[in-house]
């Protein structure tokens, strides 16, 4: 028994004998460490005191259910468990059940865990796995996906959720699927590290159907549940991009104007291409399998054998400054970017020299001065933080400040200071996503001078690359005089508008006159006949006179108001032929349409004969009138006059009628492009006008 007893207290985990009652009949040392209790404590207690507050009430529940049927067993299968230690603070756990036989009755023997550190290695595994560059693919032995990470969903185009639980094969083109769960299971019988597919082409199927190459490895991960598979995906298309492109890009090496040097970790120079050639003196045979340091100066010896050690390493080599020695004896000013090169194992096996001459350089900053300090603009350079790296003189011009004061200082000195708060943030936006664009399109911009006046500008923004980062230029230029000339046009444009407005008043009144003229000449006529005619040019004149009235009116002087002008010339017709005893009810259905003059005067003048022969002849006797303007389409509108009077005479024939009206509708409806149509509406007269209307690309 002391044996036994032995092996209970020296249980890693921590061992609770628990009656069916829930009393604790015996703790060993490990419970009562991981709970918080002294040696002993715990025997006798309910272990309730275990169990976190929101738990205990259904606890008991779960108690009695297990003590019906026991068995071993984890406990809460699937749920997150925690225990709570004497003084109040909560764990996570893993607890595993077993029935045992005691001298009081049957007890369940709980094996419990602290999984803290699990569960934070957990959380570790699935940060490593998002932060992974790769796609990262877990599946189970039978070839489901029970893990993906983001690269995943990226690369393949599919959610998460659309993922987990389906079989691997899903990310397979179709043509391959068939062999592949004999793989996967020749892999489980002997998992290892190891790339999937070795010298094969392996290719990827994305959510849209598209195939890519890609890359696997895989890494077997064992795990309570089982031995689990890690697939790392990479998409290769780049790499398979660069072998179809790999004698092209070497003569792109050969053709270079910079310098590049191959050579060995022992410094033994591998390759040359013409630019060393040009550079240095030396040609290919002249300098192959010599030492790098034929090259470089005594004095800067040393340092390349820092940049060595630390391509040895596999360290970053920032570019860098230095001077190398040519055939003649000469130094050289160079720019040097130091690369690793890898074997087909990716091992460090030498280092690839691009050397540029700073001569060429120097000359180009020469002349980027030169062309900064012609510039009509003022131009600002800044750096991310806001701080001003260059200016020209067109900027000491235009804002009254010296280079000096200039230089180092934040940019926002140059606006006025209720810009301020907010420029920070838009300076921000721009250095995330550079690219040359206007500043604050749309937007009215102004300048502050060192004298404290402002005044409009307008700016333009371009991203610089520079070895010490992203720089953004700012041509800035003084619109004030643009803005002076655009409110002069602007003015200018409202002394037309407002001429134009007067000529169309003038036009009006002018019909007018013509109008009043035939009712006067009318009041002088004793022929009946002469006296229609003369009301019928009078209402006729009327009518283009008020598609002028309606142009002055309004605001918009190049279009009428239509449905507005069919309501008004109906109301005035149906008014002025109405008879005592025979009235005539007007009603509309008028959707807004804008029409130009050229079309709103010969639809005003056909509205006007439809409307006076529909009372005139068809509601004699009186009745209703109906009038409708709507579109058919978007390039199609259609004027309606429909009355419920006596209907057409027998045999009319529209194309072949006489009067003076019959033919100036249809050479009015020919004029705009439009077909008029007279047919019997059962009862009375149904007259449709339909026409196109013009397009604003045709008015422009």
């Amino acid at each position: 028994m002391d044996f036994y007893r032995h092996i209970f207290e020296a249980s890693p985990d921590g061992l609770l004998v628990v009656a069916e009652d829930g009393r604790i009949v015996q703790a060993n040392t490990r419970a009562c460490q991981l709970f918080g209790f002294a040696p002993g404590a715990l025997d006798g207690q309910p272990v309730d005191t275990l169990i976190p507050g929101r738990f205990a009430p259904r606890h008991a529940g779960y108690r009695q259910r297990y003590f019906a049927a026991p068995h071993s067993r984890p406990m809460g299968a699937g749920l997150e468990l925690s225990g709570r230690r004497q003084d109040g603070s909560e764990f996570p756990v893993d607890v595993m059940l077993s029935p045992i036989a005691t001298d009081a009755g049957m007890a369940a023997l709980c094996v419990v865990r602290d999984v803290t550190e699990r569960q934070q290695a957990e959380k570790r595994f699935r940060g490593l796995l998002e932060s992974a560059p790769d796609a990262m693919v877990i599946v189970d032995a039978q070839g489901r996906i029970v893990l993906v990470n983001s690269q995943t969903e990226r690369l393949f185009g599919f959610r998460r959720e659309e993922l987990l639980g389906q079989p691997i094969e899903i990310l397979i083109p179709e043509r391959l699927r068939a062999h592949h769960p004999a793989h996967r299971q020749g892999y489980h019988a002997n998992p290892r590290v190891r790339p999937m597919g070795e010298e094969m082409q392996l290719h990827g199927l994305r959510k849209d159907g598209a195939e890519f190459p890609i890359e696997i490895s895989l890494s077997p991960l064992e795990t309570e549940d089982g031995t689990l598979v890690v697939s790392a995906i990479r998409d290769i298309t780049s790499r398979v991009r660069a072998q179809e492109e790999r004698y092209r890009l070497a003569a792109i090496i050969e053709s270079a104007t910079d310098a590049i040097i191959g050579k060995s970790l022992q410094g033994t120079i591998q390759s040359w291409n013409p630019a060393a050639e040009r550079m240095f003196g030396y040609t290919a045979a002249e300098i192959t399998g010599r030492h790098i340091s034929v090259l470089i100066p005594e004095p800067m010896r040393a340092e390349e054998e820092r940049i060595m050690r630390q391509i040895h390493h596999g360290s970053r080599v920032e570019p860098y400054e230095s001077r190398r020695v040519h055939k003649s004896g000469r130094l050289i000013e160079v720019w040097l970017t130091v690369s690793p090169v890898r074997d087909g194992q990716g091992r460090i096996v030498g280092a690839s020299k691009i050397v540029a001459d700073l001569t060429n350089r120097r000359r180009a900053e020469r002349q980027f001065q030169a062309l900064l300090e012609s510039a009509p603009d003022a131009i600002v350079i800044v750096r991310a933080d806001g701080r001003i790296a260059l200016v020209n003189s067109q900027t000491e011009k235009l804002f009254g400040y010296e280079r000096q004061d200039l230089l180092g200082q934040n940019v926002e000195m140059l606006m006025p200071a209720r810009f301020h708060a907010r420029h920070p943030s838009h300076r921000s936006g721009y250095f995330a996503s550079p690219h040359p664009r206007p500043m604050g399109n749309g937007l009215e911009l102004r300048g502050l001078r060192k004298d404290g006046t402002e005044f409009p500008i307008e700016i333009s923004l371009s991203p610089i690359e520079t070895a010490e980062g992203l720089l953004v230029s700012s041509a800035i230029r003084d619109v004030t005089d643009r803005k002076r000339a655009e409110q002069l046009l602007l003015d200018s444009l409202k002394e037309k508008e407002v001429l134009l407005k007067e000529i169309h008043h003038r036009v009006k009144n002018n019909l007018a006159v013509i109008s009043s003229l035939f009712y006067l000449q009318s009041s002088y006529l004793h022929d009946e006949r002469m006296k229609t005619i003369m009301q019928q040019s009078q209402d006729r004149v009327r009518s283009m006179a008020m598609v002028h009235e309606s142009l002055y009116s309004h605001d918009n002087l190049a279009e009428v108001d239509f449905s507005e002008y069919v309501a008004n010339l109906s109301a005035r017709l149906v008014a002025s032929y109405g008879l005592d005893g025979r009235p005539v009810v007007l009603t509309t259905a008028l959707e807004p349409i804008l029409l130009g003059i050229d079309t709103a005067v010969p639809c005003g003048l056909i509205l006007n004969e439809l409307v006076t022969n529909a009372i005139k002849h068809g509601l004699a006797q009186g009745g209703t009138l109906h009038v409708t303007l709507r579109r058919v389409d978007p390039g199609t509108f259609a004027l309606g006059v429909r009355d419920d009077g006596t209907g057409l005479p027998q045999g009319f024939d529209m194309g072949g009628g006489t009067s003076l009206g019959m033919r100036l509708m249809r050479s009015l409806s020919k004029q705009i492009n439009g077909q008029i149509v007279l047919r019997p509406a059962a009862p009375g007269t149904e007259a449709l006008l339909t026409a196109p209307l013009r397009q604003k690309k045709e008015e422009e």
